[in-house]
């Protein structure tokens, strides 16, 4: 997640574009916490939100003719490099998953189970996200597919004070591509010696660094912010 070939890659070969492969010309040298941080860049799944993407699958598996090995074949469908980035609709993956996998629900059903929430706010950061509002630009940077979007935008109101919202499927590009990181830096409109960028893998962090974006690999609330009195933000 046998391997059935379709339109958009394989079932069984749908790496999370969030795990794809560095790339070669990354730089090697750490870059340092900006003394005063005047635009945040933010990941979604893993950093704003918590998500268990084995509840898609299981949703999904019990109308399909082999529940088990639909879900094995399936892992990783959530993050399909095409999906996410806006070149694959839900009808075409509806559709091959009925080919392949003998999905019995109708469109509709498939659609009301795709969206279905398999995330919530990771703890601690609805309350850090407040005290940001107003003391530094924040900008989303999300790898995630124009269906489910709505879906965990609604679970975190605080994402409406953001200054911009750079989605992949959206983009047509998503992480570790330098250019994700690039359209994140223009959209804060700050210069990228005074952004910072928090995701909790470390290779979007290096690949931030290619671009002179420096990172902070996330583990949770408490560390996200000591990282940022760092860098001049005044947290509680």
């Amino acid at each position: 997640m046998p391997v059935h070939t379709h339109a958009f890659g394989t079932l069984s070969q749908c790496k999370s574009a969030r795990s794809e492969s560095s790339f070669a010309s990354l730089s090697k040298m750490p870059l340092t916490i900006p003394d005063h941080i005047e635009c945040l860049i933010l990941d979604l799944f893993g950093v704003i939100v918590t998500f268990d993407d084995r509840l898609v699958y299981d949703r999904i598996a019990q109308r399909c003719l082999e529940p088990d090995r639909a879900v094995h074949q399936m892992l990783d469908l959530v993050s399909n490099p095409d999906l996410i980035r806006g070149r694959t609709s839900l009808e075409q993956l509806h559709a091959k998953l009925v080919a392949d996998l003998g999905l019995s629900a109708s469109l509709d059903e498939f659609r009301d189970m795709w969206i279905a929430p398999y995330s919530e706010p990771m703890p601690g950061i609805r309350a850090l996200l407040r005290q940001l509002t107003g003391k530094c630009r924040l900008v989303l940077l999300s790898n995630v597919d124009r269906h489910y979007w709505p879906t965990v935008r609604a679970s975190i109101p605080e994402l409406q004070a953001f200054h911009a919202h750079v989605l992949s499927f959206k983009q047509g590009v998503a992480k570790p591509e330098p250019e994700a990181f690039r359209r994140a830096v223009a959209s804060g409109g700050v210069a990228v010696e005074r952004s910072y960028f928090v995701d909790d893998k470390p290779e979007n962090i290096d690949a931030a660094a290619s671009v002179g974006l420096a990172g902070h690999v996330f583990r949770g609330s408490v560390g996200l912010c000591k990282a940022l009195r760092q860098g001049g933000l005044d947290l509680e």
